[in-house]
């Protein structure tokens, strides 16, 4: 059923998702809810925080791209939902066939009995396996931020002569969550230093079976894994509490969150594409969506270094630090402590440094015994703050 939205002329759909077993595991399914469906970017930023939670995520992530060099226009969108649709109903029937080896003694040792893991770990070898999911290997060595399909899911998607671009750690979380939501799972984005990934979220889920909280990694060729938190401390880079309490890493994302990482991505493309005036705006609608997290102001920031119009004294790192650390625990406070024990040179060549480069040089974590992913010459995430 298709329902007129007052405000602004959105349509809302009412959706159901459901997931079948073989019948010796009860069905998974969603309670019927209103879905938003916002056309443009602009009806998309004039909804309401509560609003954001009710609009799909992969439609969230396409709207931003609009306007990018090989974005897809509002026709090509609609197609793209309605392939990850059919991506859905195929990682569907695979889970549902296999099920059984959730209970099953001879794979007991990899899951041990976790449907949720069983479920998550699934679909990620259909959608890499079946539909053709994989990373981008142009993006490993050569940086590009210019091309909107290494940033956006479209570029994850069949383009019009049935060929798949590939995607970055930017845009493969970005699909897991679609597909994975579209199923009933509670699966979020989080970042970690120059990287994105998925986690399940299962706290407050409907589903007993779901309640469980795990990492998903899967931004490698054709691999996946489930890391701890301790894990991302580390990898790619390490991170340490002042960046966490900062920039908010290791935090599961909700709606409005996303949306600000999706704007980030649209101006680190028109930052590579020279149109500094719209990247320095989506920025800082970035800030104005998540004012919590510094990394946004710091972007519009560098942005404005970059076309002349940086007001006179003001450093292209954020000045709300000291007041965050207020609010902190000793052990941020020490960390903070530590960052200020440097000579003015130091602190010259630090200030120096983030108005002068655009990006982080990539980085080229070593793979861990036995694990096939993340790619070991992962590209860097957009979503970084200058050092």
């Amino acid at each position: 059923m298709v329902v007129k939205h007052q405000r602004s002329g959105l349509t809302s759909v009412d959706a159901t998702a459901a997931a079948s077993s073989d019948g010796s595991v009860e069905r998974v399914s969603n309670k019927n809810r209103a879905r938003l469906e916002p056309r443009t970017l602009d009806e998309l930023l004039d909804l309401s925080t509560e609003e954001l939670k009710q609009v799909d995520i992969a439609r969230m992530n396409l709207l931003c791209a609009k306007g990018l060099p090989g974005a897809p226009d509002q026709d090509s969108i609609e197609q793209a939902l309605e392939m990850i649709d059919r991506w859905t109903e195929r990682v569907r029937f695979e889970t549902d066939r296999h099920l059984y080896r959730v209970h099953d003694p001879r794979y007991v040792e990899r899951w041990n009995r976790s449907e949720a893991r069983f479920r998550a770990e699934t679909m990620l070898q259909v959608l890499q396996q079946d539909c053709g999911v994989h990373y981008n290997r142009d993006r490993i060595f050569e940086i590009d931020f210019s091309r909107s399909q290494d940033l956006f899911i479209h570029g994850l998607l069949p383009d019009d002569e049935g060929k798949i671009n590939g995607g970055t750690c930017a845009s493969m979380p970005v699909l897991y969550a679609a597909v994975g939501r579209r199923l009933g799972y509670p699966i979020y984005l989080v970042t970690a230093s120059n990287h994105v990934f998925c986690r399940w979220d299962g706290k407050q889920a409907d589903e007993p079976r779901f309640r469980e909280t795990f990492n998903i990694e899967g931004t490698g060729e054709g691999g996946m894994a489930f890391h701890t938190d301790d894990y991302y401390k580390q990898f790619p880079r390490p991170l340490s509490d002042l960046d966490r309490l900062q920039y908010h890493h290791l935090e599961t994302k909700s709606a409005h969150q996303e949306l600000a990482m999706f704007l980030a991505c649209r101006g680190h493309c028109l930052v590579d594409n020279r149109r500094l005036g719209e990247a320095i705006a989506a920025f800082e609608q970035s800030d104005k969506l998540h004012p919590g997290c510094s990394l946004y102001r710091e972007f519009a920031r560098q942005a404005m270094a970059m076309n002349g119009t940086l007001p006179r004294g003001t450093s292209a790192r954020a000045d709300t630090v000291r007041q965050i650390l207020d609010r902190q625990d000793r052990a941020v406070r020490e960390a903070f402590q530590r960052s200020q024990r440097m000579t003015p040179e130091q602190r010259l060549n630090r200030l120096h440094h983030a108005l002068n480069r655009r990006h982080p040089m990539p980085t080229h974590p070593h793979q861990q015994p036995g694990y096939t992913g993340p790619n070991p010459h992962h590209q860097h995430h957009p979503h970084q703050p200058p050092h």
